[in-house]
Parts: structure tokens; sequence; C-alpha cells
């Protein structure tokens, strides 16, 4: 009696795995606008652009190269939901599009991952090699990320000044600037200067 019922609870599982393999997932990629994409960005250095690409894309843009285990269902289920939230938390195919408080957010974010060394994931690098970094790698993305914190900050900065007609306070003195003046001018951040929070 517990063979017959072991048989049949096997041969239900194999007819179930079966039938769910005809719900596959939709493997349509999203568009990608050149001018929005971080990979197109020839101000980004190649070396870092290799490294995102191998370990960043397939979860965090539009380029998604579907392994051959997608059509593994539920695998695939899973997987395209673990894409999809990816590409919400941080989208380098639409990175230009991107605000300079969100871009200083996800800056930071992609920081503390790398100091962390949180991703790429470890069942990710398992089958796409790659995508594993070595300390030096983290390291080169850790600085370049910091870089473009700067830049961020300063544009932010900048743009902010604008908008309130150049009426900032700075170390406790205030200043005045007028728009004409903030538009023809280069300005260097001292260390001294409190980076805005994005929280």
């Amino acid at each position: 009696m517990k063979l017959n019922k072991r048989k049949t609870l096997g041969i239900l599982a194999i007819a179930v795995f079966i039938i769910i393999q005809l719900f596959g997932i939709d493997e349509t990629l999203p568009p990608v606008v050149e001018t929005e994409n971080f990979y197109k960005d020839k101000s980004v250095p190649e070396d870092v652009r290799v490294l995102l690409r191998n370990a960043c894309r397939d979860c965090h843009s539009n380029e998604t190269e579907y392994p051959w285990y997608i059509n593994i269902q539920p695998l695939g289920w899973w997987l395209k939901g673990h894409i999809e939230n990816g590409r919400e938390q941080l989208n380098f195919s639409k990175w230009n599009s991107y605000d300079d408080k969100r871009k200083a957010r996800k800056v930071n974010e992609c920081i503390e991952v790398m100091e962390q060394r949180r991703m790429p994931y470890k069942s990710y690098t398992w089958i796409h090699k790659k995508a594993q970094l070595s300390d030096d790698d983290y390291e080169r993305l850790i600085a370049y990320f910091e870089s473009v914190k700067k830049l961020v900050f300063q544009s932010d900065f900048i743009a902010s000044l604008s908008a309130r007609n150049g009426n900032f306070v700075l170390n406790s003195l205030s200043f005045s600037i007028s728009r004409r003046q903030v538009n023809n001018c280069s300005f260097r951040f001292s260390s001294e200067m409190r980076e805005p929070s994005y929280a």
C-alpha cells in the first residue's frame, strides 16, 4: 500500500513538473535608450565598464543575457522575479535618467555593497565565472564610484545654488552669488564642505 502511494505521488510530481514547463517566462527585454545607458557613456573607463558588465549587467540592466536554465520552471520564475527586483533597485540602462539625488543614493549603495562584498551573489558567480571579482576589482569599482559621488555632489550643489539665486551658507558664513556668476564659475570643494544627505 505504501509503495503504491509513493508511486502515485511520484507520478503526480513528475506530471506537475512537466505541466509547469508550459508556463515559461517572457524573455522580452525592455528597450535601451542609448543616451540613458551607463555602458554607452564614453566617460566611463573601459576597465570599469567591463567589470560592471560581467558582474552586474544581467540583474541591473535591460541587457540581460538569460541563461539556458531560465527555461526550467519554477527556477525560471524565481530568476525572473530576482532580475526584475534588481532592475527596480538599480538599472544601469536608465542611469542617465536618474536625477542627482537618486544617483547619489545609488552610488552610496554601490560603494557599500562593494565594500561589504555583498554582490555579485555567490550563487551567481558559481555558474558565471566571469562575474567573479578579485579584491583589486572591488577596490577599483569603489574608487570609481567615489569619484562619481564627488561629481554628483558638485552638480547637485551648483544646481541647488542656482535655484536659490546664489544664496547659501558655508562654514557658518553667508554668501550671495548671482546666477550669472554661478553659471560662469567653476568651484573647488574643500574637504570641510559637508556632503548632503540623500536618505
